[in-house]
């Protein structure tokens, strides 16, 4: 078998017998610029597809948390005020007069061992858990008037507890 530069040699008249075509070498290279951007268009496809593909993957990932017990993320909730005008007006009072009742709860000091302070906020903190509860309640179903009625009742509820203490306090810690 003859060395690759032996035959080179040999032939070499007939390799330099042919130029290119004219425009040959522009040609070309607008094909490497065709086929360059070609493969960037893919790279981005590919970008946008793994994109999409994350961006379900963690909506999946938060829909799982907030199915499983975890601390919602997804649940919207609802409040009095965005349902009617009147009931915006309502849930304002009742807001204003437990506002000026706790106020006044605060304020109150007594000596008795019968009376805790931190008891009476944890009542109130259930039972604001319980109106955040109504509230996703609200969400789901907003012409339901057994909802908004409880809604209205944790208000009423919240201020006839620290009214009832308020009242003890009074005839008991003077």
């Amino acid at each position: 078998m003859e060395n690759f530069d032996d035959i080179f040699s040999k032939y070499r008249n007939e390799f330099d017998a042919e130029e290119p075509p004219e425009n040959h070498f522009l040609r070309f290279q607008q094909k490497l610029k065709k086929q360059n951007s070609s493969s960037k268009q893919l790279i981005i496809r590919y970008l946008v597809r793994f994109s999409a593909a994350a961006a379900v993957f963690v909506f999946a990932f938060l829909l799982f948390q907030n199915t499983s017990g975890k601390p919602e993320i997804l649940v919207s909730k609802l409040s009095l005020k965005d349902i009617s005008p009147e009931y915006m007006e309502v849930e304002s009072f009742l807001e204003s007069k437990f506002t000026a009742k706790y106020n006044q709860f605060v304020k109150l000091e007594c000596k008795e061992t019968i009376f805790s302070k931190d008891k009476v906020i944890n009542d109130l903190k259930e039972i604001d858990k319980t109106y955040s509860n109504l509230q996703k309640e609200l969400w789901k179903q907003p012409d339901n008037e057994r909802v908004i009625n409880a809604m209205i009742d944790c208000y009423r509820s919240k201020e006839m507890i620290l009214t009832r203490v308020i009242t003890h306090i009074e005839k008991n810690c003077s």
